[in-house]
């Protein structure tokens, strides 16, 4: 039976699938307790991070081309 951070490992997987970027950083943080030392994971973990953050950038410039 999965633990609790492994079910919020295949959530955060499923929530790439979805495209919901935000929910990805919450089960990831909630996964962390048992996956920090994987490698895999801190890349999953960072390049959802960086992604978010391109994106608000890009909502930024759009709206402020708008003005």
């Amino acid at each position: 039976m999965p633990t609790e951070p492994e079910k919020a490992y295949y959530k955060a997987i499923q929530s790439l699938t979805d495209k919901d970027y935000s929910a990805v950083l919450g089960f990831l943080k909630a996964a962390e307790i048992q996956f920090a030392d994987d490698h895999d994971f801190r890349i999953l973990k960072g390049t959802t991070r960086l992604l978010l953050a391109v994106k608000d950038e890009i909502h930024e410039l759009e709206n402020a081309n708008l003005k």
